[in-house]
């Protein structure tokens, strides 16, 4: 079963605050189906300020010094490949990135486009992945760390970064998103008629992979075992290492931008942030202890009190409605349950999706982990009784983590900093499977396959 995941990091090396320059290398991620595979593409510069505010009135003129929104049409920027010849195809696939563009840039405002580079291909001729599983891929083609409120640094997807306006602004990479579709899946385009039983709305898969792209992805995975052992947050102190035996220097678990608003509801009187337990998790060792090998560093953290934590958090992301989402200035009542119902635990699917028995035959349907055969987006819309595939909550998700919307023009926004963190996730969609491979080591191996693929999102084929 092809469960694997992996993070789009990048290494911010340097940041002065006092000269205010930004001298960072930036990773890019050519292939979103193998994330991992990364390259330093520059070195982050400045750009000059842009003076002005945010406007709400989206496609009208603004004011002087305020900065214009963009209309819906303009918002997305596609660099959209086809590698079949079939040119009906190819056309059918570019408006389906463009109508998905739309859709979600008349919920979020954008005064920066958002660039993705999008590959609609033969999976089977160019990638060698012939099984008909995967039907596509999208993620954060680069990822910048920025300090928040809470004075941790996480990584922000670019996408997202670009709105902030930071200034000094990083030297941005080519592209936000890059995007895999297979060309030989079953999918249905707008206009094909009826649906098959066994076909995906491919502007549905479209929107759901983008909305990981723009930051709906947690650092929280399962990263050194193949069965569920330990959940913690991203160890991007191992992404270089290629060998057990390294020395290795431990410079902490990271976050993202998604990871500041989880909640661990295991206790129901009292919630507690998922990142008290990244501070936690970070202590069994102070931060730049070197260690002699990768294994050393395994090791140690095996037979700490930290690691009987990360053990009982894996259990909670297998324990119904145990782990949220909890937007800005809501109630307690109005948490995003996320996916902690699949056991074993599931590589791509758990955490980084809602709650599939609370959302699936709701509005907020379209973040559940598997997708839906044989229904249009509009069929679900109105099964579901939704007025917009971006429901209300995805909605809210959006605004906590920094978007514009009409209603919220002026979102929560995170600033530069002079640290070194990172990581986000995306996630494809395939068929769905139960089966998870498991393994009888005692001790922890840090799993290069599970890091070095993109996540296989399931899609249940009899649902």
């Amino acid at each position: 079963m092809k469960t694997s995941v992996s993070f789009i990091l990048l290494f911010l090396l340097s940041i002065s605050i006092d000269s205010i320059i930004v001298d960072a290398e930036c990773w890019e991620r050519p292939n979103p189906l193998k994330p991992f595979e990364k390259k330093i593409s520059s070195v982050c510069g400045l750009q000059k300020k842009t003076k002005g505010k945010l406007t709400a009135d989206v496609g009208k003129e603004s004011q002087k010094d305020e900065i214009n929104s963009l209309a819906a049409k303009e918002a997305f920027k596609f660099d959209f490949s086809c590698g079949v010849p079939d040119k009906v195809l190819c056309t059918k696939a570019e408006n389906a990135f463009k109508a998905a563009g739309e859709i979600i840039a008349n919920v979020i405002i954008l005064v920066t486009p958002i660039t993705v580079n999008a590959t609609f291909t033969d999976f089977c001729k160019a990638l060698n992945e012939c099984d008909g599983t995967i039907l596509g891929a999208a993620s954060a083609a680069r990822t910048i760390p920025l300090l928040d409120d809470d004075k941790v640094v996480r990584q922000y997807p670019q996408a997202l970064a670009k709105q902030f306006l930071l200034d000094p602004t990083p030297k941005w990479g080519p592209f936000d998103i890059q995007a895999f579709f297979n060309a030989q899946a079953d999918l249905f385009f707008k206009g094909d008629g009826v649906i098959k039983k066994n076909q995906f709305d491919f502007e549905y898969i479209i929107l759901h992979e983008l909305i990981h792209g723009l930051g709906f992805a947690s650092a929280w995975n399962n990263y050194f075992s193949e069965q569920p052992v330990a959940l913690t947050p991203d160890p991007n102190f191992l992404e270089s290492i290629t060998d057990l035996n390294q020395p290795v220097k431990f410079t902490g678990f990271e976050e993202t931008a998604f990871d500041k608003y989880m909640i661990n509801t295991r206790d129901k009187g009292a919630p507690k942030r998922m990142t008290e337990f990244t501070n936690e998790i970070n202590s069994f060792a102070e931060i730049g202890t070197d260690f002699p090998s990768v294994q050393a560093l395994l090791n140690t953290f095996a037979d700490s009190k930290q690691f009987q934590t990360s053990s009982q958090l894996i259990l909670d992301g297998q324990t119904p409605k145990t782990m949220a989402f909890q937007p800005r200035n809501v109630s307690s009542n109005d948490m995003v349950f996320l996916e902690t119902n699949l056991k074993p635990f599931r590589v791509g699917s758990s955490i980084s999706h809602v709650d599939i028995k609370s959302f699936n035959n709701d509005p907020d349907f379209l973040e559940v982990f598997n997708a839906k055969p044989g229904q249009t987006l509009e069929q679900v819309l109105k099964a579901t009784g939704g007025k917009y595939p971006i429901g209300p909550k995805l909605k809210s998700v959006l605004e906590t983590l920094g978007y514009a919307t009409k209603e919220n023009p002026n979102p929560y926004r995170p600033t530069l900093s002079n640290d070194s963190m990172s990581t986000p996730s995306n996630l494809p969609i395939g068929k769905a499977t139960n089966d998870q491979s498991t393994s009888s080591a005692t001790s922890l191996t840090f799993s290069f396959n599970i890091l070095s693929l993109l996540v296989i999102l399931a899609a249940t084929l009899s649902f």
